[in-house]
């Protein structure tokens, strides 16, 4: 029995030393058996190098293991029957079991537990427990000394019940990770390999207290057991824990102290204290670093640095991009492998994906050392969101998330049809979904794909009670789906196009999720559950799930954690992430127990985990591991600006490095210490370069200095992706029109015009290709938005009306009574076929039948005191229309009013509108507004023909508002001063002709105001500003450059016209709520796009503009483009 100690600095020889001894006492003794204990990710490797360094090519009767491995061979030796392992996904459901047996017992705990994390963070507490040898009575004796601490001894009070109940659940059936060390203690003895054995411990920083029992109970049995540890000298073993190897000291101290104790041999430490270290024996830069870091001895290297360089980055994909280019030039110029190669970071999460990115495209081969999360893979969305399908009763959301797995019977193309069609009939529930589609001419294909899907979904549809009664359901759901060959052929069309990470983690991922269930059903299957919190369980178990890949190839660059990631021979390191809060790392949380509680904890005698302070002097001895591994070459780099656009500030370890190498110079992205050249070292790197350049050189922010690097790049690149590159700089957005072919062809079967096709024409020529050549529409939904209330109001007032005119009622004359049941009558008549039934689809819905009808009431009671109060009487109800021209322009007028006087007749035309948008004759005049002018054209037109002998006087076009009046009142009003200020509201807007006599048959008491126009007379008898009238030469005017401006921009739709030609009047723009903003992405940063400003107009501006437009000329001066 004996142990002893080898200490050296990093890079000494200490691993060499000792495995050669192994090797050459293993010759001389083959019947001893030798181990080599090393972490997990140490083993493969050690393997390797012990078959490289023995003579004979082979390990024979030395054995490479882990502390894990060792449980198992020892278990298998002594005949140990092995209780079943519980991994963190097993204990996760064990607690959650335990926490609910002793809720009522808890005192802070008990309505925290069901937070989401919260039983991993108890999970971890207790590992820490099993890992430092931490028994429930010792709980309770720290939480007794703890009193007086705050809530201290209440978490410690809690833990400990759910220490002890975790603990009987598992006792006899199931053995925890940490806990197999206990129960090695106990196999040792037993074991003949190990008596006699020699063991040596590499490449270990410290051990756990149950560790150093392990340690302990082997140096009974074994000849010796040798451990590796970081030290200069013996001087360093005697100083605090404070100092560099503080952590080897205390390991050396905790164990040669308990070896004394059991009279156990100490031997002799052997130190390896030759300066420079061997692996420095030829690299003085390196050499120095590792004698000097982190020893505070205030010595400094005077010259300058070559292999040790301080990189200081924008941004982090700027950061990893300058690495990947030196990366590459290792490779290239000093004949590099990849594999000759390491990163490593202190935030490898953050980085992880910009260096997966950037190797891609630098075609630089990775290994990325990191375990990967399930949580968000295929086959765990699919079971997951077959789950919360079935638990949210088939909503669109729970549907469709789970049919977009990608792993169902249904192809995408039908899974994006069916998801028209449900979105389009407003299909929820199981009920829909279980009966037959009727609706929509589509419903007979939709029932194929909707038994699909409830075929699939099929083995969850029966109501369970117990985890196991669900589970058996999951178990089904996969097996009658082929989840698992999906997944197999998955894996294997990711290894056919060579990303061999994804085809394990699919060959992966249905192991570990029968593993899941198969844990699931065996420590929780009796406990009843709802499916909602079986849901929850599933969810916390795969999220503990991590898939581990290993190298797939030879020549890759090992990318991983300072701490995790173990490196052996490599010739260079580059260190990404070097800022403050990442080196060192901020202080957790402490789990369950804070920080200060932790520190009274340690300070109080008791051994547990580091704490944040303890971690900061732990950092510095992983930070001299990591920096003292490359053999050659050393690279340090930080970003000033994190992913998210916050400040960075660099790490103290620059300043530590700075000033024991002086001369080290701090490289910007900008410096071009060696020419420009020299910095492109792949053709992807000297893209960027290129791009940016061209960038300034377009905005002419480009200095002249930069020009001749411009031209050589410009030489240089002669490539599509160059090209692509160029055209990109100096695209400018040209005006495209069709040809008059193109134009025919796409409108053949479009070829009838409407106002709103016109006004869509003239907000701009591009949004009206898109509606009516290409027939780009948004997705129909099943919901009753705002532009729904004027459909509806429309369609009431269309039956409303024809029943009048068909039991020839006036409106005049109507009593209040029957006025509200013939809406009614027609609210009933239309809501039970608008939109699919959707009036009727919710509570909600059928309240606004109520609300609207209440608002129509109330209009159509003032209808009818505007027209009692005048003499025209409506004629024509949605009276259509067709008037020719290159596309026919085709409507329906609301209403036509008419008052025959001797051989002329007076028009009125009406158009209903719930819009709150004013009447503009400038809207007019940009073709903006035309409805009334052009509905008042037809309707002459109409009447012309019917009326041949009579003339047809344009009186009124007007907008009849459909809205609800809202009124200030100060102080108490009389009903009728009331009613009369809400008619005041709801008078129409519009033009109206400023005769007298038209006025007074709209308005027979009209002398001053009008309660029922938009009219008013000072007392000179001139009109005031505000009124809404015009003269009859300055209304056929209008009427005629409508007509005019209709048939020009026709004929500019036929003529192929789809520039990109936004207006902007005012603040606001055409733009402003386009549905085609993401198809056309009109930008006025880019050259050619511009914002067509509409310049207010007098009315004398407008009216030399319409008669230049009708008689000679153009009234395009206005629009400016801005």
């Amino acid at each position: 029995m004996g142990l002893q100690f080898v200490f050296g600095g990093s890079g000494s020889g200490k691993s060499t030393l000792v495995f050669q001894k192994v090797i050459e006492q293993s010759q001389q003794d083959m019947a001893k058996h030798f181990f080599l204990m090393v972490p997990d990710q140490f083993t493969m490797y050690t393997q390797k190098e012990i078959c490289e360094m023995h003579p004979r090519g082979g390990i024979m009767n030395i054995d490479v293991l882990s502390f894990s491995r060792l449980i198992h061979r020892i278990a298998d030796e002594v005949g140990q029957k092995e209780r079943v392992m519980l991994d963190d996904t097993g204990k996760n459901l064990v607690l959650r079991k335990v926490a609910a047996d002793v809720e009522e017992e808890l005192v802070l705990f008990q309505k925290k537990l069901k937070r989401p994390g919260y039983i991993h963070e108890v999970k971890s507490m207790l590992s820490e427990f099993y890992q430092y040898d931490i028994s429930p009575d010792e709980l309770e004796d720290m939480a007794d000394a703890a009193k007086g601490r705050g809530l201290l001894p209440y978490k410690l009070r809690d833990l400990k019940l759910l220490y002890e109940g975790f603990q009987k659940y598992i006792q006899e059936k199931y053995i925890v990770t940490e806990e197999a060390l206990d129960e090695l203690c106990h196999m040792i003895p037993q074991s003949h390999i190990l008596r006699n054995a020699v063991l040596v411990f590499d490449g270990f920083t410290g051990f756990t207290p149950i560790q150093n029992r392990v340690i302990l109970e082997l140096m009974h049995v074994a000849q010796e057991v040798i451990i590796t540890l970081d030290a200069d000298s013996g001087a360093d073993l005697h100083r605090t824990k404070q100092h560099l190897f503080g952590l080897s000291a205390g390991t050396y101290h905790k164990l040669s102290g308990l070896a004394r104790k059991e009279d156990i041999t100490v031997r002799q430490n052997i130190y390896l204290t030759k300066k420079p270290v061997n692996r420095y024996l030829h690299n003085p830069e390196l050499a120095f670093l590792e004698a000097h870091l982190f020893r505070y001895d205030k010595a400094f290297y005077p010259k300058e640095t070559q292999m040790i360089r301080i990189g200081e980055a924008e941004t982090l994909v700027s950061e990893v991009q300058q690495m990947c280019i030196h990366i590459k030039r290792l490779v290239r110029k000093q004949g590099y492998c990849y594999r000759d190669i390491a990163v490593v970071t202190g935030d490898l999460s953050g980085y992880a994906s910009i260096v997966e990115k950037e190797f891609l495209r630098y075609k630089i081969p990775l290994f990325l050392d990191q375990n990967r999360s399930v949580l968000h893979q295929p086959a765990v969305e699919y079971v997951k969101g077959a789950l919360q399908l079935v638990r949210d009763n088939f909503s669109y959301e729970s549907v469709f998330r789970f049919l977009r797995t990608g792993m169902t019977a249904l192809t995408m193309d039908e899974i994006d049809r069916l998801d028209l069609y449900v979105m389009k009939m407003g299909i929820h529930g199981r009920k829909q979904y279980g009966q037959l589609f009727a609706r929509g001419e589509e419903a007979g294909g939709m029932n194929a794909l909707r038994e699909k899907l409830m075929e699939e979904i099929a083995p969850l549809l029966v109501r369970c009670k117990t985890a196991k009664e669900y589970t058996m359901q999951v178990y089904s759901l996969c097996e009658k789906n082929s989840l698992q060959k999906k997944c197999r052929e998955l894996a294997e069309k990711f290894t056919e196009t060579g990303d061999l990470v994804k085809a394990k983690e699919f060959e992966k991922i249905y192991p570990a999720l029968m593993d899941l269930l198969d844990q699931i059903y065996g420590l929780i299957g009796e406990d009843p559950l709802s499916l909602d919190e079986f849901i929850q369980i599933f969810e916390a178990g795969v999220s503990e799930i991590q898939i581990g890949t290993i190298p797939q190839n030879v020549d890759q660059v090992v990318v991983g954690d300072m701490e995790r990631t173990r490196l052996k021979k490599i010739k260079a390191l580059f260190f990404l992430g070097v800022n403050d809060g990442v080196i060192p790392a901020r202080g957790g949380n402490g789990g369950l127990l804070s920080d200060m509680e932790r520190e009274y904890l340690i300070e109080s005698g008791r051994e547990l985990a580091p704490s944040p302070r303890q971690k900061l002097f732990e950092q510095q001895l992983y930070l001299y591991q990591n920096m003292t591994k490359p053999a050659e070459y050393l690279f340090l780099s930080y970003a000033k600006v994190d992913s998210a656009g916050k400040t960075r500030l660099p790490s103290y370890l620059i300043r530590v490095m700075t000033g024991l190498f002086p001369k080290l110079h701090v490289q910007t992205e900008t410096e071009e210490n060696e020419g420009f050249l020299a910095e492109v070292e792949s053709a992807e790197d000297g893209l960027d370069d290129f791009a940016g350049l061209l960038r300034k050189y377009r905005e002419g922010s480009l200095e002249k200095t930069a020009l001749p690097k411009l031209r050589v790049l410009q030489k240089v690149y002669d490539t599509p992706d160059a090209e692509k590159i160029r055209e990109a700089a100096f695209y400018r957005y040209e005006p495209g029109k069709l040809s008059r072919q193109a134009a025919d062809s796409l409108y053949a079967e479009r070829n009838q015009g409407s106002v709103s096709r016109l006004e869509l024409f003239a907000s701009c020529a591009y949004a009206h290709f898109l509606r009516y050549g290409l027939e780009l529409m948004p997705r129909a939904e099943y919901t009753f938005e705002a532009v729904d209330f004027g459909s509806v109001y429309h369609g009431v007032l269309e039956l409303f009306e024809r029943s009048l005119k068909e039991d020839g009622i006036s409106l005049r004359t109507l009593s209040e009574e029957e006025m509200e049941q013939r809406l009614w009558d027609a609210f009933s008549v239309l809501t039970k076929e608008y939109g699919e039934t959707i009036l009727y689809s919710s509570a909600r819905n059928e309240r606004r039948i109520r609300q609207m009808h209440r608002l129509l009431l109330r209009s159509v009671r003032t209808m009818q005191y505007q027209m009692q109060k005048g003499s025209f009487e409506p004629a024509y109800f949605e009276q259509k229309f067709r008037m020719k021209g290159v596309f026919p322009l085709v409507g329906k007028i609301d209403r036509i009013d008419i008052r025959r006087e001797d051989d002329a007749i007076y028009l009125k035309v009406m158009d209903y509108k719930s819009g709150r948008k004013e009447f503009s004759l400038d809207d007019v005049y940009y073709g903006l507004s035309m409805q009334l002018p052009v509905y008042m054209n037809a309707a002459v037109s109409f009447l012309q023909e019917r009326y041949p002998q009579t003339t047809i006087i344009p009186a009124a076009m007007l907008y009849y508002r459909l809205q609800k009046p809202i009124i200030e009142i100060e102080g108490t009003k009389a009903e009728e001063e009331i009613e009369a200020e809400i008619r005041k509201q709801m008078k129409p807007d519009g033009l109206l002709l400023g005769e007298d006599c038209v006025l007074t048959m709209l308005d027979q008491g009209f002398s001053t105001d009008s309660d029922v126009m938009r009219v008013g007379r000072k007392k000179d008898g001139s009109f005031k500003a505000a009124s809404q009238v015009i003269s009859q030469e300055d209304l056929g005017l209008l009427l005629s450059y409508t007509q005019k401006k209709a048939e020009q921009m026709m004929q500019q739709m036929a003529e192929g016209e789809i520039a990109v030609t936004p207006l902007k009047t005012g603040n606001h723009t055409s733009c402003d709520f386009c549905e085609y903003r993401e198809v056309c992405r009109m930008d006025e940063r880019i050259d050619g796009y511009r914002l067509q400003e509409l310049t207010p107009l007098t009315d004398e501006e407008r009216k030399e503009a319409m008669e230049r437009a009708v008689y000679g000329g153009s009234e395009e001066g206005h629009r400016d483009e801005k």
